[in-house]
């Protein structure tokens, strides 16, 4: 378990190791994790084409306080590898349990 301590404007972010991906294809992403408050995470992506994170290349969960289960669906488009997760953005200590990425074929 990993836990980051969310204070002020700029909220903790987690850099994922550079993965190889097939091309466009769907994908779904899951994190357990506990929310101090209600909040938003955000996973960033980026494209083949697009190799910078931001909005238009992210998915938002909303989190309730406590223990939540977030999914992320990415449906074709050709990633790649790289994803930044924000956690929340709520001020306190975040736990995440576990965080996976599913291809599905």
């Amino acid at each position: 378990m990993v836990k980051y301590k969310h204070e002020g404007q700029k909220g903790p972010w987690i850099l994922l190791r550079k993965i190889q991906l097939p091309e466009a294809a769907n994908y779904v992403v899951k994190a357990r994790i506990f929310a101090p408050a209600p909040s938003a995470s955000i996973l960033f992506y980026n494209t083949r084409e697009d190799k910078q994170f931001k909005i238009e290349n992210s998915k938002r969960a909303y989190l309730e306080k406590g223990w939540n289960n977030v999914y992320f669906k990415i449906s074709n488009i050709a990633l790649a590898g790289s994803f930044r997760y924000d956690p929340g953005y709520a001020d306190g200590t975040y736990k995440l349990e576990s965080f996976e990425i599913k291809y599905l074929p």
